[in-house]
């Protein structure tokens, strides 16, 4: 229903009555406890699966920043120094 400013009606959109009898109420209750099942069941089982997920991401996470042991504990050098080595190589004025 539609009301002016100052509350009467003026225009009704939809009515209707609804009955509910014996069975549409029954038929709505197991409605609703199969919901609720349902909902038990995500509110469960969503939050153990994230769980084990993250773990797992955790996991490959500390693998991969761990990374491959390349024998060593600081930047490559060259055989008798203590300098490391240019990436690009030995530069223009060692070339001489």
């Amino acid at each position: 229903t539609l009301r002016n400013s100052r509350g009467e009606d003026k225009v009704t959109v939809v009515g209707f009555d609804l009955t509910f009898d014996e069975p549409t109420q029954r038929a709505q209750a197991d409605l609703a406890r199969d919901g609720i099942d349902k909902i038990r069941l995500v509110s469960l089982w969503l939050p153990l699966f994230a769980l084990f997920l993250g773990l797992i991401f955790v996991i490959a996470g500390s693998l991969l920043m761990r990374g491959p042991d390349r024998g060593g504990d600081g930047p490559a050098t060259r055989e008798g120094e203590d300098e490391p080595v240019p990436v690009g190589g030995p530069g223009p004025a060692e070339d001489r």
